[in-house]
């Protein structure tokens, strides 16, 4: 039989392992804890450029940027309309490419390509986390951060996106609507027959 007394080999051995177990319980979890960030920031854009701005802003801050190769309207694309334009730009070093996306003069999207002998995923995803907190979503090829009003993707292999969350649920629910009335279209036709 054995002996637990205390003093005995066992019973210190059974100590140590219930202590072992217990700091593990403790300590694991707080050495990996997600350290809350004290300043969660609004997600607005990247650099001088923020989503919301009209055209003529982004211009003038792309001429400015040391980030971007900007050529002027070398670089801008117009849908029918001018409701819809669409700047892709050149980057340097860590940008090898932007793309700024317009809805009726306003910035609705920016999507940057990342360079990856330059930057990695762990590095962004540090500093997204520390300036905006915990994501919403978190999956293998992409974590989303949203904060109400904007939206930041980061993406496998390497692409960041802010995209206005609010002009998004717009868009889509205007495709719906579409959608629906081209549903009823199509019954009102087959009533025809």
């Amino acid at each position: 039989m054995l002996d637990y007394s205390p003093g005995t080999p066992i019973h210190t051995s059974m100590k140590a392992s219930i202590i072992t177990v217990l700091l593990c319980g403790f300590l694991i979890p707080a050495v990996f804890a997600e350290q809350p960030s004290q300043d969660v920031q609004p997600i607005t854009g990247f650099g001088d450029i923020e989503i919301g701005m009209s055209f003529d802003l982004v211009d003038q801050a792309l001429r400015g940027s040391g980030v971007f190769q900007y050529r002027g309207e070398a670089d801008v694309s117009l849908s029918p309309g001018r409701e819809r334009i669409v700047m892709e730009v050149d980057g340097f070093d860590f940008v090898q490419r932007g793309i700024f996306q317009f809805i009726d003069d306003r910035l609705f999207s920016i999507t940057l390509i990342i360079n990856q002998s330059m930057m990695d995923h762990f590095t962004l995803f540090t500093r997204f986390q520390n300036s905006y907190g915990t994501p919403a979503v978190f999956g293998p090829r992409r974590i989303l951060w949203e904060d109400g009003q904007n939206r930041l993707t980061l993406e496998r292999p390497l692409t960041v996106q802010y995209l206005d969350l609010m002009r998004f649920e717009e868009l889509r629910d205007q495709g719906r609507a579409r959608e629906s009335l081209r549903e009823l279209s199509r019954e009102l036709f087959l009533e025809q027959f």
